[in-house]
């Protein structure tokens, strides 16, 4: 399942929720703390003050659970919205969701001076390209839209020299179909005829389909919002120097296959021009 990073308006909305559900829990104990007050007697105050903590805890305690058993506060499920591993997409551990992205920024927030410092940039850094808010670095998690899921990044495998063959293509498969990417541009991706996408003719390696699989993998990614346009790039980068790397072609069959995938648009042509120098 593809992962959407969570907007802006989006996440603001789940922090007013749970302010808002947070002054409702302690409606109850309020109301009979003004009755009392209103008495001129001590009373009521012992049960104002029970309801008071009664609902404090109680409304800590469902926010601590969905916490860390869904990646959830009540507004973020109300929003759905969830708090993730920034890496590999999965739940965050209790020790990470509630000490890295609660205690030690409400710490530092505390702290006179700096802390309001802190707090201001802890909320400006939601306008970054990853939409990752100070506490989100601390904690090396993402805010994303629906349900947590596993996001294995597409690589190719380690080069076998066994028997001079080469690596065995990569076991993820491509999602159905991708929406635009950032900035309105789609990357290219399942507009190449089948004809060229099969193509492995002697004229090119075998391998170059298995190339164009995995770069077909990371622009899928980038389409959804997973990978960065920074990653996106070093990920190519890193997948064509392993191709070269695993291909025993000679040169001219390798730049022949590179130049086929540069006309598909999943390759740029300064990309094989740097392959070409290092040939």
């Amino acid at each position: 399942m593809n992962q959407h990073l969570a907007g802006r308006g989006t996440r603001l909305g789940a922090i007013l929720l749970d302010n808002l559900f947070a002054l409702l829990a302690l409606v109850p104990g309020g109301v009979a703390f003004v009755g009392a007050a209103d008495s001129y007697g001590n009373d009521g105050m012992g049960a104002a003050l029970f309801l008071l903590v009664a609902g404090l805890l109680g409304f800590l305690g469902i926010q601590i659970y969905l916490l860390v058993q869904k990646g959830q506060t009540i507004g973020k499920r109300t929003v759905g919205i969830r708090i993730v591993d920034y890496n590999d997409g999965t739940l965050l551990g209790a020790g990470r969701i509630l000490g890295m992205r609660g205690v030690l920024p409400g710490v530092i927030a505390s702290i006179p001076y700096v802390g309001w410092i802190f707090a201001l940039a802890d909320a400006l850094f939601i306008f970054g390209e990853e939409r990752r808010c100070i506490h989100d670095y601390m904690a090396q998690s993402k805010v994303v839209v629906g349900s947590a899921a596993d996001v294995t990044p597409p690589t190719i495998p380690a080069p076998s020299h066994a028997g001079g063959k080469e690596a065995s293509a990569p076991s993820m498969s491509p999602p159905a179909a991708a929406p635009a990417a950032r900035g309105g541009e789609k990357r290219h991706t399942d507009d190449v005829p089948e004809a060229s996408r099969s193509d492995s003719s002697p004229a090119v390696p075998p391998s170059i389909d298995r190339l164009r699989q995995v770069l077909r993998n990371l622009e899928e990614l980038c389409n959804d919002g997973i990978l960065t346009e920074k990653k996106f790039r070093q990920s190519r980068r890193k997948a064509l120097a392993d191709f070269v790397e695993a291909t025993e072609a000679d040169p001219e069959a390798i730049l022949r296959g590179l130049r086929q995938l540069r006309d598909e648009g999943h390759l740029e042509a300064a990309d094989v021009q740097t392959v070409k120098s290092i040939l």
